[in-house]
């Protein structure tokens, strides 16, 4: 296995298109309703195998019908799946997305079977046999998140794991707290424009990534939307640019593509800029389909789309 993504697995239901105006209105007919997987650890996972990545996942579903809706996904995606749990207590986690026809898009979560997820949950026997361990789900798991993420990249380091994270809002108010000890242990970190200004206290990715230099980072980024994503090595700075995209669907996953790429590119040999064009490519065909993951094309196909040779 070359990657194991660790972290969110949830149960998608997405409706489209929903009118911003939806509480005030007794009820909206909808184009469509679909029934999906989600969460960032599991797009990872499946847009990884759709680029021929031998992939796991290590979280925990329900044992329920969603759950094992959601292995059987899996199973036929490609994706190894032993390092799933079933939980005894709680349902499979649950994402209803309200989509705009814009393509933004609004969420209602339940995520009580997530917050089971904790660093023992992933053995050194895993560990040991994986190149790349990516954790995209950081302030949204309960049971990881702090010391518990802090020691499950320490243990990835000393097997001579890459470390790669990616974050998602964190209700608690804590952000830096949660993280701050895995950074330390932490090879790429791309957070979002948002995600990186509250954590830094910074308004620019310039001074983002000056903040972040004293956690030894090898790749820092900062996630810029429809503007690209800004990356730096801490010797070179550049922001790769978004593919042009006139037909935006739905916007739920694309940061999840965009790792996706990027780890992918790392796995291929590529330097942080041609991971990021990859990473860029991935979101664009992400966000012209509606659901978070399973949209990418085979990795030939991507990397002709990014201009890579």
């Amino acid at each position: 296995m070359e990657v194991l993504s660790a972290g969110l697995i949830v149960s998608d239901i997405l409706a489209h298109p929903v009118d911003p105006g939806i509480f005030g209105m007794d009820s909206q007919a909808l184009e469509n309703v679909t029934f999906a997987t989600g969460g960032d650890a599991l797009n990872v996972a499946v847009n990884l195998a759709r680029l021929g990545v031998d992939v796991g996942l290590a979280g925990v579903v329900g044992d329920d019908a969603p759950g094992r809706d959601i292995l059987a996904k899996l199973a036929a995606a490609g994706v190894n799946c032993d390092n799933v749990a079933k939980s005894g207590k709680n349902r499979t986690s649950t994402c209803i997305v309200l989509c705009e026809k814009s393509g933004e898009r609004h969420f209602l979560y339940y995520g009580k079977c997530n917050h089971e997820f904790a660093e023992h949950m992933v053995s050194d026997g895993a560990l040991s046999k994986i190149s790349i361990l990516n954790v995209g789900s950081a302030m949204a798991l309960d049971s990881l998140d702090g010391e518990g993420l802090t020691k499950l990249f320490w243990r990835a380091k000393r097997y001579g794991v890459t470390t790669t994270l990616d974050l998602t809002h964190d209700s608690s108010g804590k952000w830096l707290k949660k993280v701050e000890g895995a950074l330390e242990h932490t090879d790429v970190f791309i957070p979002s424009f948002v995600e990186a200004k509250t954590l830094t206290g910074k308004d620019e990715p310039e001074d983002m990534a000056e903040f972040m230099r004293k956690y030894g980072l090898k790749v820092f980024g900062v996630k810029l939307g429809e503007r690209g994503c800004y990356i730096t090595d801490f010797k070179e700075a550049k922001t790769v640019p978004a593919f042009a995209c006139e037909d935006v669907v739905d916007t739920t996953g694309a940061g999840d593509a965009f790792m996706s790429g990027f780890i992918c590119g790392l796995l291929r040999g590529f330097g942080p800029f041609d991971c990021a064009k990859l990473g860029a490519a991935a979101g664009n065909f992400c966000i012209r389909k509606i659901g978070a993951n399973g949209h990418l094309p085979d990795y030939g196909t991507l990397k002709s789309f990014a201009g890579l040779a």
